[in-house]
């Protein structure tokens, strides 16, 4: 009964809100305010928030500070093909899944490589038709 009602005071309190500002920038967002609240009441420790942000940090490889899905993490028919592979090959999700971004890595690069090849393709054969046009003047 008593921690139930430290908990409840601790939810009701919002003395301290600006504490969850935690970028700084005076709006506080959902998830400012959830962590700073489970910090208060001690429901999660500094430690395990720090290494959950350390490991948000390794994900977000632009650093922007957002997670785009299917590209720096799965997106639900990404992993469920993760987990078919799993129970077809074995091994860990992660693993697989940076396999399948190595794969997607190399189709965007051979996709880019025959985008170039055309372009310069049908430069080459504008400047010859601009070519075979002048002698035709002629």
């Amino acid at each position: 009964v008593i921690f139930e009602e430290i908990a409840q005071q601790v939810m009701d309190s919002t003395i301290m809100v600006h504490k969850t500002d935690l970028e700084g920038d005076g709006v506080v967002t959902e998830a400012d305010f959830v962590l700073y609240k489970l910090l208060e009441m001690q429901a999660v420790g500094e430690d395990l928030v720090q290494g959950i942000s350390e490991y948000f940090g390794q994900l977000d490889s632009g650093g922007e500070g957002t997670l785009e899905i299917g590209v720096e993490v799965p997106s639900a028919a990404q992993a469920r093909e993760l987990l078919l592979l799993q129970e077809d090959k074995g091994g860990e999700l992660m693993d697989l899944w940076g396999e399948m971004q190595a794969e997607a890595r190399r189709a965007k690069e051979a996709v880019q490589q025959a985008e170039a090849e055309a372009r310069a393709t049908a430069a080459e054969a504008e400047a010859e038709d601009e070519s075979d046009l002048g002698e035709l003047v002629k």
